[in-house]
């Protein structure tokens, strides 16, 4: 897609730092990740974009109401995601070890990388109910929304509305506003990778941490 014609601004054809044909690609911004649904929208026709915030949840979710898709028991997130505890050679406490750096990033992540924790193949831990794979950790993953404190904050509308982002028509290709992440990382420890957790970045910004998901319209067909 990256090949693709240009819509508003050049993709990196390989912009990964862990490098795999089934890793999810990381370190691309929220740009990137509109720009690649534009040019997918265009090739076929069809409407692909980012999903807003709420629909990201409720997909997640599945028609459950619980800390995760598959219930409230931390233990049982080894089945399904990749994150600080299991996405290295050997498993650890991400938590734990967090707390030993006494919350120092750089150490943390040197720990990380001496246990050569990276993104995995998607579709290798169990789907949830709706048969989505990778909705709690291995890349954190862009919304439509721009960040807000608090998801209370957005209105009634909005809440009601899921297919409507907040403020997003408003951020151009030179706004580095924040942009409403979800879904925790290979480099997180649980608390990261509840269904309800959000986070925030800038919208031009990108790490091995960020990639993204689509969600598409399908031209329906003529009903004659």
């Amino acid at each position: 897609m990256a090949l693709s014609p240009q819509i508003s601004r050049y993709l990196n054809p390989s912009p990964s730092f862990h490098r795999g044909d089934q890793l999810p690609v990381e370190q691309v911004t929220w740009h990137d990740a509109r720009e690649f649904c534009d040019r997918l929208s265009s090739l076929t026709g069809e409407t692909y974009r980012l999903p807003t915030e709420a629909e990201w949840e409720y997909a997640c979710r599945a028609g459950t109401a619980t800390e995760y898709c598959f219930g409230d028991d931390v233990s049982e997130l080894d089945d399904y995601g990749w994150y600080g505890n299991n996405s290295g050679t050997e498993v650890i406490d991400a938590a734990a070890l967090w707390e030993e750096v006494r919350q120092n990033a750089t150490q943390y992540n040197q720990k990380l990388r001496e246990n050569q924790n990276r993104t995995h193949p998607v579709g290798e831990k169990l789907p949830n109910a709706w048969g989505l794979c990778d909705m709690h950790g291995n890349v954190w993953e862009w919304c439509l929304d721009e960040w807000l404190g608090s998801y209370n904050e957005k209105s009634d509308d909005l809440k009601q509305n899921g297919n409507e982002a907040w403020g997003d028509a408003d951020i151009n290709e030179n706004d580095n506003r924040y942009c409403l992440l979800r879904g925790g990382s290979w480099i997180n420890n649980a608390r990261y990778c509840p269904s309800a957790n959000r986070d925030r970045y800038f919208a031009d910004g990108c790490d091995y941490l960020c990639g993204f998901r689509v969600v598409c319209f399908p031209v329906l067909p003529r009903t004659l």
